[in-house]
């Protein structure tokens, strides 16, 4: 892999975020990965320079909150050259995550502490309120996986509402490094042969001092003679400045400046005990190089102190010096609590922090499911087989199964396979609830999951508003909302007016069921036609599959001509069952399918025994709808206009001949024996339909083509997903 890091600061500069930063550096390039670590030009140093095979180039760049700001101009080659990039809290995260996506990479963030109401422990009321909402601001962008270093960190962060599932906990590593055996190195800094109760560290208003400081005072004159306490920091003369404050003794409490890395270590093995007053920590390096040298330890409960604490150690209540006074007596009597020594390796932090890329680099694909959760029918039989179809694939991304409510169907694909997320975005209770959630939640979620693809499998969708990186696949059946509203309900209409143009343009592929509709979207909104794949779909195979149960119906096996749809003005029922009750025949016509809208003329015609020797079920159920297939003699569908004919195919599977419009879909996807008619004409219906009687016509239609069935379906769909990842 080829990692690029954006910091704010690197190596020489030396504090946690750049130890930690350097050595995962270090260790990926052993791995095997190339790494460029991009930051901020420190005096002396170098604009470029390869250090142990890792790559760093050096910025001049401004300074924000006085911290380095990076320039955006100086990321982009870097970036865009990168599999993956990593950066941290907090100036260098927003300019580095904006050029990420525009240059469609992934990247990760690490978060090393989350302070929260905690700023106001550390800062004035007003810059602590600022920096409050800073971090948030932060922390909360739409990375694609945050690091943090500790549990405690975790927990900090799932407070501002990042998806603990994103969340990757990767403890920093403690090297057995080498220290100055000397047992006299602390004389030798302090100048002193006492006994030493030592503090070391940056001088930062988080890390507690004045906590250890007023425990001093509290009790100065009551330790015993051959006791000091030394603190080695980088800021020694502001300790000095802060221990006379309290009029402590230079005596009790001697200040040295920081010292070579093996001298300070050498130092924090011969003290007699090491006290860490933090009022904050993402993870306490000091806490756990420490207990990794085996030197008793007293720390404050803040953060993941507890976490890491081990050996000999004894905690007290953060921020209380009074505790703190408490505990430093009984460290001083040898009254530590004793624990199994905790290990935090190198090798683990790198092998955590490498399978996150490898998740990020994962692709994300959702599917908008909500047909399966909702009675569409055709639409509906369309996205049920196409999931069942694609998750019996090996595959090698995410699937993202996106829906209105608990499914059955979508719960147990998911629980058998890891790969495949169940997530549920319900609808509000008020009007246009469906289209609000379309437009507005389900593009909320899809730019939180940060994925690469979304699949709209029910014609337009909220496209327009998805992240740039998210590339939307849109499912067009059919146009007639647009085309024909009057066949259609408001709502229906006023959706697919408000999104279609915006879905068509956004879309990166368009999958129709049918050339038909290919050709229509091309002459209507002059859609470049290679934007366009055909895709067409099959029967219901659950129906050739299932046990036949017999309706209660005035029918006859053989007897009866049958047709498949829900009753809507473009099914054309009303005129097929005009043109059937003016024919003289003994068959019956059956048609099978619930009443759906705009269907109430027809409905009352048919209760008020309108059309005579037609039939109409009703909603069935497959098992039904089965033996309707198996004992009729023939198959009718006289649609004014259809996407596809998913009942045509069914038919087709149960050997039976077709009569049906001569709308171009349907000459499109039936044989040339099937008999066709002018949907808009009644008697021209009536005189097909009695010619096909008279001849007495049971000739077999042609062998279903093989385009016509789900695996081809799904194959040719998973073929887009991976084209455009």
């Amino acid at each position: 892999m080829k990692i690029c890091f954006v910091l704010e600061n690197f190596y020489p500069k030396i504090g946690g975020a750049e130890f930690l930063f350097f050595n995962i550096a270090n260790r990926l390039v052993q791995n095997g990965n190339a790494v460029r670590v991009i930051t901020a030009k420190l005096p002396n140093t170098k604009k470029y320079e390869k250090l142990n095979g890792i790559e760093i180039y050096r910025y001049t760049w401004p300074s924000l909150l006085e911290h380095s700001y990076p320039l955006k101009k100086n990321l982009v080659k870097h970036i865009e050259w990168s599999d993956v990039v990593h950066t941290t809290t907090y100036t260098a995260a927003i300019p580095t995550l904006s050029v990420s996506k525009k240059c469609h990479k992934k990247c990760i963030i690490t978060v090393h502490e989350v302070l929260g109401n905690k700023w106001f422990l550390v800062e004035n009321p007003i810059l602590a309120l600022f920096f409050k909402h800073f971090e948030k601001a932060v922390v909360k962008k739409s990375y694609d996986a945050w690091h943090v270093v500790s549990e405690a960190t975790k927990k900090d962060l799932m407070l501002t509402g990042i998806d603990a599932n994103k969340i990757i906990c990767a403890y920093p590593g403690i090297d057995n490094e080498p220290f100055t055996q000397n047992p006299g190195i602390i004389q030798s800094v302090f100048g002193t042969n006492k006994k030493c109760i030592l503090f070391y560290g940056r001088y930062g208003k988080t890390k507690g001092i004045n906590v250890l400081l007023q425990a001093i005072s509290l009790a100065q004159n009551n330790f015993p003679q051959d006791i000091f306490f030394g603190i080695i920091t980088d800021k020694p003369n502001e300790a000095k400045r802060d221990r006379d404050k309290l009029n402590i003794s230079s005596n009790l409490v001697n200040i040295s400046d920081k010292l070579p890395r093996k001298d300070l270590l050498g130092c924090v093995k011969n003290a007699l005990f090491v006290v860490v007053p933090s009022l904050t920590e993402g993870f306490g390096f000091t806490t756990a190089e420490t207990c990794n040298l085996e030197t008793p330890i007293v720390a404050s409960n803040a953060g993941s102190l507890p976490e890491v604490v081990s050996g000999r150690y004894l905690i007290f209540n953060n921020g209380d010096p009074v505790d703190l006074q408490e505990k430093i007596k009984q460290a001083l009597k040898n009254q530590f609590k004793k624990t199994p020594k905790k290990t935090f390796l190198w090798s683990k932090t790198v092998k955590d922090i490498e399978s996150a890329y490898k998740s990020v680099l994962t692709k994300k694909i959702g599917i908008v499911c909500d047909p399966m959760d909702l009675n569409f029918k055709g639409i509906t039989n369309y996205v049920n087989n196409l999931i069942e179809h694609i998750c019996q694939q090996n595959l090698d991304f995410e699937l993202y199964l996106i829906h209105l409510d608990k499914n059955p169907i979508i719960e147990q694909l998911a629980q058998k396979n890891p790969a495949i997320i169940d997530i549920i975005i319900p609808t509000k209770k008020f009007p246009f609830s469906y289209e609000y959630r379309k437009i507005i939640s389900l593009p909320q979620k899809v730019r939180e999951l940060n994925l690469d693809i979304i699949h709209e499998t029910a014609n337009a969708g909220g496209n327009m508003f998805f992240h740039n990186n998210t590339k939307q696949i849109t499912t067009i059946h059919d146009i007639t909302p647009i085309t024909h509203p009057e066949w259609h309900t408001l709502q229906n209409w006023f959706r697919n007016k408000l999104l279609i143009k915006y879905t068509l343009k956004n879309s990166v592929e368009i999958i129709t069921v049918s050339n038909d509709v290919k050709n229509q979207l091309v002459k209507r909104y002059n859609v470049d036609p290679n934007k366009i794949k055909t895709i067409y779909l099959a029967g219901n195979k659950i129906l050739k599959n299932t046990t036949p149960e017999r309706l209660n119906l005035p029918i006859k096996p053989r007897k009866y001509i049958l047709s498949v749809s829900t009753i809507e003005p473009r099914k054309n029922f009303e005129r097929l069952s005009k043109a059937f009750s003016i024919l003289d025949t003994d068959f019956k016509l059956v048609i099978a399918g619930k009443w759906g809208w705009k269907s109430e003329k027809i409905k009352q015609n048919y209760l008020s025994g309108k059309y005579e020797n037609v039939v109409y079920t009703g909603e069935i159920n497959n098992n039904q709808l089965a033996w309707l297939y198996k004992n009729a003699y023939a198959f009718c569908m006289p649609s004014l206009d259809e996407g596809f004919g998913m009942p045509i195919i069914e038919a087709s599977e149960f050997d039976l001949p077709i009569l049906c419009s001569n709308i171009p879909v349907f000459k499109e996807v039936t044989s040339d024996k099937d008999f066709y008619f002018n949907p808009m004409d009644v008697m021209d219906i009536k005189e097909k339909m009695e010619q096909f009687l008279k001849e007495k016509i049971k000739s077999t239609p042609k062998k279903i083509d093989s385009k016509f069935n789900w695996e081809n379906t799904a194959a040719k769909t998973l073929e887009s997903y991976r084209k455009i990842i």
